[in-house]
């Protein structure tokens, strides 16, 4: 039964509210036009205003309402059955030949605008190399209006749709089934669907959705925005997340596998792996997605979330397969092979298996000691390593097969949350030592400046604070080495219950506090305490506030840049 042949025995599932929106918007769109102002019906330069940015979306679009309608017009009745398939569920469509599409398929059909449900052969239609790019196309371009962006600046790259098509078309020339393609994408992108209503919901109803799609807060050098899209419509936690943030790169730390260690360990969320292997003439892309904590064991750990993936020269996706195996004790079953991370002796312990030490470095798939992907602690550049294939992700080749000789030439590593959660520990540690900077007059002074970050960060909004305002000491310490810093004390230091602030200074730093007090006349010396013996001084963080230094009696300009820290330079500007 065709699509317009059952249509009358059905009603439109679209609530009064929603009726009365889309029919304010076609009166907006139809009065727009002279030829149509005064009439009852849809011209398809409307169609092609109203997908601002992409008016050949907008003549698809509308190519297909009129291929739908009854008396060969887009009137309000032939108009509302189309928007219902774009924004509800298909249990509910008017239109019933739809219910068994989801809203990706029904897309697929409007970007190929040549296909119709009404021909039962429609599923076995051949799709061209440069149909399927076109729809590559469209979803870059409703994925971008939505919001799901790398920055606020988009910039086309036809190569990345082109990597992606080349794993189900041998040339430019040939085809492929519908019904396959369909696959292929659902696959590689399980939450394209989604990204679709959303659009269509925004595009119809004018819903502004909320801001949760990912901006990287730092230029990546591996990521261009097309790349990103695709990542964030295969990845729920990208896509969901609303800020990214740079955790680690050789750029900012140098091949420093330590700080790359403990920035690993500090972060409780997903993180992204980019990766760089190249050599004189060559280089490919790759990365790796971890959902889980990271923990330091010298054993594998992860779930089989986690997945491998190539972005230069071809977007190829390495999932995770539920094979389960340990390492290095195989019969313990509390560890799967999908992630490694392991430092020397900063772990629980040396762990033997196969009567080797456990390797420091960070892993993903692999046994035995040989990983499918490996960043070696010793020598980063040269030791760290892919290979084609092991029993935890899908076979195949990681990188470029004519890359032979390589070594790893530039990574980044990404944490990916929501802002809130990224920021407790970073906005606290980073007001404090903008206040160490700037603000430090006395020790009452410290204490109620401290005191008034724990009610929450500055420029923020009310939401946001409440969340921040109960971070506890245990969301911001966790049990790893590195979390036994000074950044753990900052909260011992701000806990409002507390009436006297927990100094630490030593005799050095009583000496100098003495010292300068006698130059400074402003300077009111603060109260110290010797070390304890067998304490190691450190140099870093909010903990300096503490150690009985003058500051300066002219306070410059804060060399603060975006992020944290400049909410802290707006706020006091204003006071």
């Amino acid at each position: 039964m065709g699509c317009n042949e059952s249509r009358k025995e059905n009603k439109i599932s679209l609530n009064e509210v929603v009726l009365d929106k889309l029919h304010r918007l076609f009166d907006r769109l139809r009065t727009r036009y002279r030829e149509t102002a005064s009439t009852d019906y849809l011209c398809q330069e409307s169609l092609e205003f109203l997908c601002d940015g992409n008016p050949s979306l907008g003549g698809k679009l509308y190519q297909f309402m009129l291929k739908h309608s009854t008396n060969k017009k887009v009137d309000f009745e032939n108009f509302i059955p189309i928007v219902e398939i774009l924004i509800e569920e298909p249990s509910s469509y008017h239109l019933q030949g739809y219910r068994s599409l989801d809203k990706m398929e029904i897309f697929f059909l409007i970007s190929l605008q040549r296909l119709s449900i009404d021909d039962p052969e429609f599923k076995d239609s051949n799709v061209s190399y440069l149909e399927a790019l076109q729809f590559l196309q469209d979803v870059e371009y409703i994925s971008l209006r939505s919001g799901l962006a790398l920055t606020s600046k988009f910039t086309p790259d036809e190569s990345v749709a082109r990597s992606i098509l080349s794993a189900v078309y041998p040339n430019s020339s040939g085809a492929v089934k519908w019904w396959s393609l369909v696959l292929f994408f659902k696959q590689l992108f399980p939450h394209l669907t989604e990204q679709v209503k959303q659009y269509f919901t925004m595009l119809f109803l004018s819903v502004q959705q909320q801001k949760l799609q990912a901006r990287f807060t730092k230029p990546s050098y591996l990521l261009n925005s097309p790349q990103y899209i695709y990542l964030a419509l295969g990845n729920a936690y990208i896509k969901s997340s609303s800020q990214v943030n740079l955790l680690w790169s050789n750029a900012v730390s140098g091949w420093n596998f330590e700080s790359l260690y403990r920035a690993l360990l500090s972060f409780d969320g997903p993180t992204v792996f980019l990766l760089k292997f190249s050599n004189d003439s060559e280089e490919s892309i790759v990365g790796a997605f971890q959902k889980k904590k990271w923990i330091d064991s010298g054993l594998y750990q992860g779930n089989e979330e986690s997945y491998l993936f190539q972005l230069n020269p071809k977007y190829k996706v390495f999932a995770a397969s539920r094979f389960k195996r340990t390492f290095p004790n195989e019969s313990d079953q509390n560890t799967q092979n999908y992630s490694y991370l392991h430092y020397f002796g900063e772990g629980v312990g040396d762990y033997k298996g196969l009567n080797e030490v456990a390797p420091s470095g960070v892993g993903f798939g692999g046994a035995n000691n040989k990983f499918r992907l490996w960043i070696d602690a010793q020598d980063m550049q040269r030791k760290s390593y892919v290979t084609p294939e092991d029993e935890t992700y899908k076979k195949g080749s990681l990188i470029n097969p004519v890359l032979k000789e390589y070594k790893l030439t530039y990574a980044e590593i990404w944490s990916v949350g929501k802002e809130v959660d990224i920021l407790s520990t970073q906005l606290l540690i980073e007001k404090a030592n903008y206040l160490e900077s700037h603000y430090l007059r006395s020790s009452m002074r410290v204490q109620k400046e401290m005191i008034g970050l724990m009610k929450g960060p500055l420029n923020m909004e009310e939401e946001q604070q409440a969340r921040l305002s109960g971070v506890s000491k245990s969301h911001i310490r966790t049990s790893s080495a590195v979390q036994q810093s000074r950044k753990a004390q900052i909260l011992d230091m701000v806990d409002p219950q507390a009436v006297q602030p927990n100094y630490q200074s030593n005799q050095r730093n009583t000496q100098t506090s003495l010292a300068r007090s006698k130059t400074s006349k402003s300077y009111v010396p603060q109260p110290a305490q010797i070390q304890e013996e067998g304490v190691e001084e450190t140099g870093f963080g909010a903990t300096t506030l503490f150690r009985g230094s003058a500051p300066p009696e002219q306070p410059r300009e804060p060399d603060v840049g975006y992020g944290a820290t400049q909410l802290i330079r707006s706020s006091y500007q204003k006071e």
